[in-house]
């Protein structure tokens, strides 16, 4: 391989240099590491929320308040519905 240009002699000394560099800095195991997919904000969020359990609580003989992140909901228990 010939260099023709002092200037394409430094270009190239100066990559070889960055590459020993990078080789001494950076520990092997960290730059073959595989790299995680970045998660999508709302695959993150419905990750999140779907983490927390939808809580119930019996207020009467025929109401329950269903409560979790996603909102609240009151249930109203009926017999006489047709």
């Amino acid at each position: 391989m010939t260099i023709g240009t002092r200037r394409e002699w430094l270009r190239t000394v100066a990559a070889l240099g960055a590459g020993s560099l990078a080789d001494a800095v950076i520990p092997r195991a960290l730059a073959r590491a595989p790299q995680q997919p970045a998660q999508e904000p709302t695959a993150a969020f419905r990750a999140q929320i779907g983490a927390v359990p939808i809580q119930a609580r019996q207020l009467g003989e025929n109401l329950t308040p269903l409560s979790g992140p996603g909102g609240n909901v009151v249930v109203l228990h009926r017999s006489d519905v047709v």
